[in-house]
């Protein structure tokens, strides 16, 4: 079990604690409390972080860029 400070550490992505906090308080995390300390199990943190990474990959795959140059001159 990794604690906010052990997945802070251990996974750059997750850029801060309040930023651990924010996730798991949204439910896209599960987390446990045990003795007033916030925990998650490893491969629940690989796994969210697998499918931020997924999704963030196809986002652009949707349309073309074209651009449009004019020259005057």
């Amino acid at each position: 079990m990794l604690t906010v400070s052990d997945v802070v550490a251990e996974f750059p992505a997750m850029r801060n604690a309040a930023a651990v906090y924010r996730v798991a308080k949204s439910g896209a995390l599960p987390s446990w409390k045990i003795a007033g300390r916030v925990v998650f199990s490893r491969a629940d943190v690989e796994a969210y972080l697998a499918g931020c990474y997924r999704s963030r990959v196809g986002a652009g795959k949707g349309r073309k860029f074209e651009s449009k140059l004019v020259i005057a001159g």
